[in-house]
């Protein structure tokens, strides 16, 4: 009986040693686990702040990032259309791309008012006037263009005169 016991207490010992083995590699898988959890959550992270920074740092050709083009795209469509282009001229400080657009549109109200005048011009005032809207119509158009397209282009005839800087 005694070696029946002894070697009952044997098997608890390697049962122990075993136990305490399998409970140190799971500790350490999991710790290996986690440390890959971290490490793909950090290197994720890091790709996506590296992403959101080149969009934007990056300037383009023109010297406008994408993401001014896209955050300010519908202002500086109202850029064009008449006398709302005072609200992005006024309300659209940091925005450089819009604040361009705008100057254009603000130069485009000047030219409209001008042609309010010339309209009351007896004769031929009228005649020259509607031309004149034709023109400027297509000028708008030009520009909401340009805003769709992500372009910083001067507006033909308008941005060559730049009444307002």
């Amino acid at each position: 009986m005694d070696e029946n016991n002894q070697e009952n207490a044997e098997q608890k010992v390697v049962n122990e040693e075993n136990t305490q083995t399998n409970n140190t590699a799971q500790a350490e898988v999991k710790q290996e686990v986690a440390e890959q959890k971290v490490t793909s959550e950090e290197n994720a992270s890091d790709t996506t702040k590296s992403q959101d920074e080149a969009k934007q740092d990056t300037a383009g050709a023109d010297g406008y990032t994408s993401q001014e083009k896209e955050t300010g795209k519908a202002m500086a469509i109202l850029s064009y259309i008449g006398f709302l282009s005072l609200i992005p001229y006024l309300t659209e400080k940091e925005n450089k791309w819009v604040k361009y657009h705008a100057t254009q549109g603000i130069n485009l109200v000047i030219i409209e008012v001008i042609n309010i005048i010339i309209n009351f011009i007896p004769l031929i005032g009228g005649l020259v006037s509607s031309i004149i809207w034709v023109g400027l119509i297509v000028i708008s158009v030009i520009g909401i263009c340009n805003v769709c397209n992500g372009e910083a282009k001067e507006l033909p005839l308008v941005g060559k005169m730049k009444m307002i800087k």
